[in-house]
């Protein structure tokens, strides 16, 4: 199960990373090696790596190790995004997340565990725990914290779903949009601060495996953060 100790050490990987000491397509230091160097348990480490994982990261080759597939913050495009004209690009990704994850929270809500219901809660915890310290005046401030602990909270509900083909496909499209649209602009996480309570209530519902209220509710949270994407796209053109 995932906790805040293996989401801060994940962060202390990402910065050996983006310092260029693992450059792409090299071979990630093993689990005894960085439990050494970052003095934690192989467990948090095990966990610390499949976040990663499931952001396109890293990449567990059996039999060989682990190697890293991408600077964070510099995004591969096996779809083809890019292509996708600017003006289009935002309303198009928020919309196929919108055609996805509502589908994806009732498919976990139908299969997440006791251990998946708690690191829900800890995610949770984090983004309410965030807002009520810095407020959403402050959300300027913390917005790589912000998009962080936003990213963990969805990533550990695709993980729910026990569909590894599932999670890559929705991580690939929300990590593309975290990083290509919500870093750079602060104020979608003002939306995220009106809407904070969502997290708790999408796991409320998933912890009653109540599957048409995590759609609806997973629905309802996607659709707010889209209105206000567009509405600020459209101030912007």
């Amino acid at each position: 199960m995932a906790n805040l100790m293996s989401a801060q050490v994940a962060e202390k990987l990402k910065r050996m990373i983006t310092s260029g000491e693992y450059p792409p397509n090299t071979k990630f230091p093993n689990e005894p090696a960085l439990m050494a160097q970052l003095n934690v348990s192989r467990s948090t480490i095990r966990e610390a790596i499949k976040l990663l994982q499931s952001n396109n990261i890293l990449e567990i080759r059996r039999g060989v190790g682990t190697f890293v597939l991408r600077v964070p913050g510099e995004m591969e495009d096996p779809m083809s995004f890019d292509t996708i004209p600017e003006e289009r690009k935002v309303k198009d990704l928020m919309e196929l997340r919108l055609l996805l994850e509502p589908g994806v929270a009732r498919l976990a809500s139908e299969r997440a565990t006791p251990e998946d219901i708690a690191e829900l809660r800890i995610h949770s915890a984090k983004l309410v725990q965030l807002t009520a310290k810095y407020g959403s005046d402050a959300v300027a401030k913390m917005t790589d914290t912000f998009a962080d602990a936003d990213a963990a909270f969805h990533s550990a509900i695709y993980r729910c779903t026990r569909n590894e083909a599932l999670e890559r496909m929705i991580s690939f499209v929300r990590t593309t949009l975290t990083e290509s649209y919500m870093r750079r602009d602060y104020r979608i996480y003002h939306a995220q601060f009106h809407t904070k309570d969502g997290h708790a209530k999408i796991t409320d519902a998933i912890e009653r495996h109540d599957a048409d209220a995590a759609e609806r509710l997973t629905r309802e949270h996607i659709s707010y953060s889209m209105k206000f994407l567009m509405l600020e796209s459209c101030k912007k053109n």
